[in-house]
């Protein structure tokens, strides 16, 4: 069980694999699935499906997962200032597990029954999370961890636009800097502060 959550900390925001986690292990993947469901009870990772809708058939189902814990996971990557100084790439797993638990607090305390998946089709295409509502209002967001963004950070959130037409309500890119702005009708880049701002 360690190892697996070892293993876990390293692939966190990664699509579940878990043929692959039972090789590593020794186990099969129904093992694996009874390991992960005790961890879910235990509120340490969290398993998120993949967003899909019936008529589009080039999206990859396969479910993601995160920690709920970004300060464990950060722990089991023996993440410090110093290695995010010297390598800001590690930062982005953790950063997405923080926001994906910022995200579940605030559907739990809404009235609104909101929906929280993933997105990604067979192009490669993703988007980190995919908010939605009973009425099927779709919000993307994707979360970034650098403190500029470039058009080319939207890539997903526009395939996501594209995929639910009129249901798509706006895509939010989440980043480390501190500017808020509308790159296109839409589509914004916001603070990672702004979740607890709003």
């Amino acid at each position: 069980m360690i190892r697996l959550v070892e293993l876990l900390a390293i692939s966190s925001g990664q699509q579940l694999n878990m043929s692959r986690l039972g090789s590593h292990l020794g186990v099969d993947s129904k093992t694996i699935d009874r390991w992960l469901h005790l961890l879910n009870l235990m509120f340490l990772v969290d398993r998120i499906p993949a967003w899909h809708h019936s008529q589009l058939k080039r999206l990859v189902k396969t479910p993601k997962f995160h920690f709920l814990d970004s300060g464990l996971l950060s722990v089991l990557l023996r993440m410090d200032a110093n290695s995010i100084n010297q390598n800001r790439s590690i930062l982005g797993s953790v950063l997405e597990s923080f926001v994906y638990s910022e995200i579940v607090k605030a559907v739990a305390l809404s009235n609104e029954t909101t929906t929280v998946s993933h997105y990604r089709d067979k192009d490669g295409y993703e988007v980190d999370f995919v908010l939605e509502r009973s009425w099927s209002q779709v919000v993307g967001i994707e979360v970034k961890a650098s403190k500029t963004v470039q058009v080319k950070d939207f890539r997903g959130l526009k395939r996501l636009m594209e995929a639910t037409g009129k249901q798509f309500s706006c895509g939010i890119l989440l980043h480390d800097g501190e500017r808020i702005q509308q790159i296109a009708p839409k589509l914004y880049a916001m603070p990672i502060s702004m979740l607890w701002k709003a």
